[in-house]
């Protein structure tokens, strides 16, 4: 049992550096060690020991968790480029990815479905109208929270919100709107002749 600093400098393996910057940081890392606690240089505090990797044989001077806020907020500044390097990653190691073990909807815990879908849902806007949860809340509340067309209250798409209707030749975003109107307008080719067809009609101006 270690009991006074004596004891403590004589409990340290012999250390064979090869410079003098190399012994102090090795005499340093060994004395944190046998404290098992660490400062971290980001944030300032003091720290259990494993939480600081290891890189080149000794602990790094940030800690984990500071590392990890750094890496977030280096990803958010270059996404272009995160997105990048993984697809590189996966095109090197296709065949460990197709190893990876993936569960099935019934193997899901409910959380993981609820975080699965609503993940879905945010990539489903942004690839097919480009556009964010932020800006569908936005038109949502523009409209009053209700169908652009119809405006009745309560009546949304088959996922229970409205849906956002586009332009299909120019991809202009036109509003949101309930299922059945939704399908109207395809229904009638989406176009505004065919539209004005259908007014003439129901004036009785257009019967043939």
């Amino acid at each position: 049992m270690i009991s006074g600093p004596t004891e403590r400098v004589n409990a340290l393996p012999a250390l064979t550096p090869v410079t003098c910057k190399e012994a102090t940081l090795a005499d340093a890392n060994l004395y944190m060690e046998l404290d098992q606690v660490k400062r971290c240089t980001k944030c300032g505090e003091t720290k259990p020991i494993d939480l600081f990797g290891i890189q080149r044989g000794t602990r790094r001077a940030q800690c984990n968790p500071c590392r990890t806020l750094q890496a977030d907020s280096w990803a958010k500044r270059n996404p272009e480029r995160v997105r990048a390097t993984r697809r590189e990653w996966v095109a090197k190691n296709r065949e460990r990815v197709r190893a990876y073990p993936r569960k099935t909807w019934a193997e899901l815990t409910p959380e993981q479905r609820a975080r699965k879908t609503a993940r879905s849902k945010v990539l489903h806007l942004k690839r097919t109208f480009g556009i964010t949860p932020e800006d569908w809340q936005h038109m949502y509340e523009a409209q009053g929270g209700v169908c652009a067309l119809c405006r009745v209250p309560g009546r949304v798409g088959k996922h229970g919100k409205l849906q956002v209707d586009h332009c299909h030749e120019t991809g202009r975003i036109r509003g949101l709107l309930c299922g059945p109107c939704n399908v109207a307008l395809g229904i009638f080719g989406d176009t505004v002749s065919a539209l004005e067809r259908v007014l003439r009609y129901m004036k009785g101006e257009d019967h043939v």
